[in-house]
This record gives structure tokens, C-alpha cells and sequence, in this order.
């Protein structure tokens, strides 16, 4: 048994170290991606990651991230959840955020995205657009940060969005 197990762990390592050096998709039918970081939409978060901000009796708490899959080279169908609560000393209130849309990288490095949606809170629900355009930067074989502009328009208005996302490719 003894002589058994350093086979077994060489084996199984040498499976193991064969995975590490293969190519992880990305970009490509088949994959996934997971979008998430800071988002500003007209100067608060919209709840794209990870916030928390607490001070003076008022607490926001925000999470969230757009999930994507690749139908085609450079082309993910994307569907986005972010949730945003108000708490505070005299009401608590949250803010919703559905959407689906593309995402299309132009040469690999240009992202163009659009998605539609609906925000739903404070006892109100609208209909939303987003269009974006960003640049990717890779910072690993499977990480881009993509700095993005765009706008989201809504019954005639028209918010300037810019965000700073993080994303991982499967």
C-alpha cells in the first residue's frame, strides 16, 4: 500500500499539471463569464458587485453582477441582477435591477454592449435601456478589466453611465 500511493500522486499530478497549461477559453462559443466591480450610474452604485456604506443612521447595502454565456465567438448573451437597499432610522427601501442584452467584443479588445431591463423600487417600475462601449484590458488569461461608457435611457431621459468591471471568463 505504501508503495502504491506515491504512484497514485503521480499520476494524478501529472493529469493535474496538464490542466494548468492549457488555454482557458475565453471569448469562445461555449464559455461563460461572470461581470462584476463598480458601476456608477448618475454619481451612486448601482449595485454591480459588492457594496457597503453605512454612516449617520443610514445604511446602503448592494450586490450584484451580470452573468454571460457565449453563443458564438466574441458574442455572450448576458442577463443582469442587482439588488440595492436603504435602510435607515425611518423607512427601508430597495431597488431592483433585471435585465438581458449582448455583448460583443470588436477584434477581441472593444466591448459593445446593449441590454434591456426593467428597475423596479420606491414604489415606481420603469422599463431601462443601456448601451456601452469600453476597452478591455487583460490582466490574466481568464481576467479583463473593461472600463465602460455609455448611457441608459428611460421614458425619454437619458443617465451617463460609466463602470469599471471586472471579468472573469470560464
Amino acid at each position: 500500500m505504501k508503495t502504491l500511493l506515491p504512484f497514485v500522486l503521480a499520476f494524478f499530478s501529472f493529469f493535474l499539471l496538464q490542466a494548468q497549461e492549457e488555454d482557458t477559453p475565453r471569448l469562445t462559443k461555449g464559455s461563460f463569464m461572470i461581470e462584476t466591480g463598480y458601476n456608477v450610474v448618475g454619481g451612486i452604485s448601482s449595485g454591480s458587485g459588492f457594496n457597503l456604506i453605512s454612516g449617520e443612521g443610514t445604511t446602503i447595502l448592494s450586490f450584484g453582477g451580470d452573468f454571460g454565456y457565449f453563443v458564438a465567438d466574441n458574442f455572450a448573451l448576458k442577463f443582469r441582477l442587482s439588488l440595492l437597499g436603504l435602510f435607515d432610522d425611518f423607512d427601508d427601501e430597495s431597488l431592483t435591477i433585471i435585465s438581458v442584452g449582448g455583448k460583443y467584443y470588436l477584434a477581441g479588445q472593444v466591448p459593445l454592449e446593449a441590454s434591456i431591463g426593467v428597475i423596479s423600487g420606491f414604489g415606481a417600475t420603469e422599463l431601462l435601456g443601456n448601451i456601452l462601449v469600453g476597452y478591455a484590458i487583460p490582466l490574466a488569461k481568464n481576467i479583463n478589466l473593461e472600463p465602460s461608457v455609455g448611457l441608459i435611457l428611460s421614458d425619454g431621459d437619458s443617465l451617463f453611465n460609466a463602470k469599471i468591471p471586472f471579468v472573469l471568463f470560464f
